[in-house]
């Protein structure tokens, strides 16, 4: 719910729900592909979580070092330390994919 808040953001996908949301998705075609729609395959998928956990244990430290502090007044470096832990506990991630359109 913090992560949520914010960054502002009312859904975000865990890695299985978001590689679902990519098989189901349908792109329609151009006028010059003619009639139907494009399905969505994923050509390279990476988790990132490892690195996004590193980062924000990076940004925590340096935010508590320099005593920053959020625009609610909050210590900045605790907001980071909260992403940080949440992320540890698989509740958000980050990928990486590179996705091909093919008719379908």
């Amino acid at each position: 719910e913090h992560v949520y808040k914010r960054l502002h953001f009312t859904q975000l996908h865990g890695h299985r729900a978001w590689q679902r949301a990519v098989d189901a998705a349908r792109v329609p075609a151009s006028m010059e592909d003619g009639n139907g729609e494009y399905k969505l395959e994923i050509l390279v998928y990476e988790n990132l979580d490892v690195h996004m956990e590193r980062f924000y244990v990076d940004l925590a430290a340096g935010a508590h070092r320099k005593g920053l502090l959020s625009t609610d007044g909050a210590k900045l470096g605790s907001n980071y330390e909260i992403t940080a832990k949440v992320i540890a506990n698989k509740e958000i991630g980050m990928n990486f994919a590179i996705l091909r359109k093919t008719l379908s």
